[in-house]
């Protein structure tokens, strides 16, 4: 039963991942039209998205917690279902619901997305836990890469669905598409719950080895988030510098997701090689350049010749699109590969909480608005704080794969075998004298031992 799990899990979470992306970027497309239809004024929509931003940030606390719980009784399977049960039901309310009840349901589709995304991606690392790195990186790049399909889908799709159809009729169908992947992740909870009632419920080679990995996991999500969401608040800057200049705004939205597309798919090749060769990059080397590779991108935003220069702009994307395709999947992998699956849904639903580009936002608001510290400040010293631990990382890679991740692959020590049990000598009695090698008795005394 465990193998036709990992076999489910090859074959459809990639599809899985594809439609539940899409239908979460159509969504987020027209949620804000969405308000305009149902009746917010201008005013009133700054105020929803003030109002969302802030519950976002706390739902995704609470939502890792529950996650967390509900993974460490019944696996990350279930999560994934419950995840897209509940966005699925979500969004159909926030379709029809009036002007004065569209938060709550905003608020439960986030939640529904962040423990959708925690289920994938441990779901995803079960097949290669412990075993096949390499292989493991190129899947998660494979799926990094299938969700900003998604958005290039998804995101021009979207007003056009709106101009035919209305903004109802649309979250309707981003509702539906939800349910189509709660049905097609069925067949992976049925064999994830017959999988925990057969023998071969031992997952991983070693379960009691989880305790290091965890440790060195929960250091990493401490470390990390906090540069890993900062490059997606750099974005929000680019593209808010993307707004100054006349014709430029629109092509970031494009642009980031496809060159995200070729990294992923140019990186999968690279991680797929070195998989057929038996060899293993560690794989906090690369997540380490990646964070290095940030505060460069940061740093030339203080500057204005960059923020009024196309050119200028479109270097720094790249720059930061390539250092969140080598921190984002490979960390993922990292994380959900080396954990036990009671522990991976709730540690990765915290780093997505931690990592949200809603806490960058709310702390930037407050060092903006309420302390008047300039804008590009917050980035730049989160990018050289993660400068710092990128450079550690690259630094420890090789000594952490070494001394704990190859590791984890080694069997435990046999107990010692006595042989038969007839063959276990019963005598307790030493002799004080040589034997008698002609077969007589003893010679001489004995002493009980």
């Amino acid at each position: 039963m465990l193998d036709v799990h990992r076999r489910l899990s090859w074959g459809l979470l990639p599809l899985i991942l594809l439609l539940e992306s899409i239908a979460w970027s159509g969504y987020i497309g027209v949620l804000f039209d969405h308000l305009g239809t149902v009746g917010y004024t201008d005013m009133e929509v700054g105020g929803f998205i003030a109002r969302w931003s802030l519950g976002q940030t706390g739902l995704a606390f609470a939502g890792a917690l529950v996650a967390g719980l509900l993974a460490l009784l019944v696996g990350p399977a279930p999560v994934l279902v419950l995840g897209l049960l509940l966005a699925s039901a979500s969004v159909g309310w926030l379709a029809v619901a009036g002007p004065g009840e569209v938060l709550g349901p905003a608020l439960l589709a986030s939640a529904g997305a962040g423990m959708t995304a925690s289920g994938t991606w441990c779901t995803a690392a079960l097949p290669l836990q412990r075993t096949g790195e390499s292989a493991r990186n190129a899947f998660f790049l494979l799926l990094y890469g299938l969700t900003n399909v998604a958005i290039l889908v998804g995101e021009p799709l979207a007003p056009v669905a709106v101009g035919r159809w209305g903004t109802s009729t649309v979250l309707l169908a981003c509702a539906a598409l939800l349910a189509v992947c709660a049905v097609l992740a069925l067949p992976l909870l049925v064999t994830w719950v017959g999988a925990l009632r057969s023998p071969e419920r031992r997952i991983r080679p070693r379960q009691d080895a989880w305790l290091i990995p965890l440790m060195v996991g929960v250091v990493l999500v401490v470390v990390c988030a906090l540069p890993e969401a900062n490059v997606t608040w750099a974005y929000v800057l680019v593209g808010d510098a993307l707004r100054g200049l006349p014709g430029e705004g629109g092509w970031l939205s494009r642009f980031n997701p496809a060159l995200v597309v070729l990294l992923t798919a140019a990186g999968g090749v690279v991680f797929l090689l070195l998989a057929r060769n038996g060899r293993t990059v560690p794989t906090l080397l690369p997540v380490g350049v990646g964070l290095v590779l940030v505060a460069p991108a940061c740093v030339a935003l203080l500057f204005e010749g960059v923020r009024t220069s196309p050119a200028g702009l479109a270097a720094v994307t790249f720059v930061l699109t390539l250092a969140e395709v080598l921190v984002v999947p490979l960390l993922l992998s990292r994380l959900a590969g080396d954990l036990h699956w009671r522990t991976s849904v709730g540690l990765l639903g915290f780093w997505g909480a931690v990592s949200s580009p809603w806490l960058m936002r709310m702390v930037d608001s407050w060092l903006v608005y309420g302390l008047e510290v300039e804008q590009h400040l917050l980035p730049v010293a989160v990018s050289m704080a993660g400068a710092v631990v990128g450079s550690l990382l690259v630094i420890a890679a090789p000594l952490l794969q070494r001394r704990v991740y190859d590791r984890l692959d080694d069997p435990p020590p046999d107990p010692p075998s006595f042989g038969p049990i007839s063959e276990i000598p019963t005598n307790t009695t030493r002799l004080t004298t040589s034997p008698d090698t002609t077969g007589s008795s003893p010679q001489g005394a004995s002493t009980p031992v």
